[in-house]
């Protein structure tokens, strides 16, 4: 049991600094956005969710899990359809911040990332982590 779990060690390590340079990209673009162009930052939000979501995509099918590099139809067709649910939750939440808490914008946008990181993980578990084919 304790060989099996440190035998997925590395893909676990690629993941978690793939997910850390999609965040990286995210907030940046985000927030860069805004304060540079003076944007909304709801929009700054989906210009840089969608930076993030692309270069994770490409990096875990290209490194964390694919290797190979051969993409795949299904898996591609679930990852869009739970990105997009963890957009409309980044979005909503952000804009509903942003019209009801007096707060800093970069503290709002912090909170719409973590509801938004809860959305991902809990749709991730139950499209991909109860399945028993591969994809």
């Amino acid at each position: 049991m304790i060989a099996r779990r440190f035998a997925r060690l590395p893909e676990l390590l690629r993941f978690g600094l793939v997910s850390a340079g999609g965040l990286g990209i995210d907030a940046a673009i985000s927030l860069g956005t805004t304060a540079g162009f003076g944007i909304p930052l709801t929009l700054g939000a989906l210009i840089g969710f969608s930076a993030g979501a692309l270069f994770n995509y490409a990096c875990h099918e290209l490194w964390t899990f694919g290797g190979a590099g051969r993409a795949s139809l299904q898996r591609g067709t679930v990852y869009i359809s739970i990105v997009l649910a963890t957009l409309g939750v980044r979005l909503a939440t952000l804009q509903l911040l942003l019209m009801t808490v007096d707060a800093p914008p970069a503290l709002l946008f912090a909170v719409s990332v973590g509801l938004s990181f809860t959305t991902n993980y809990l749709l991730s578990r139950l499209l991909f982590g109860t399945r028993k084919q591969a994809y």
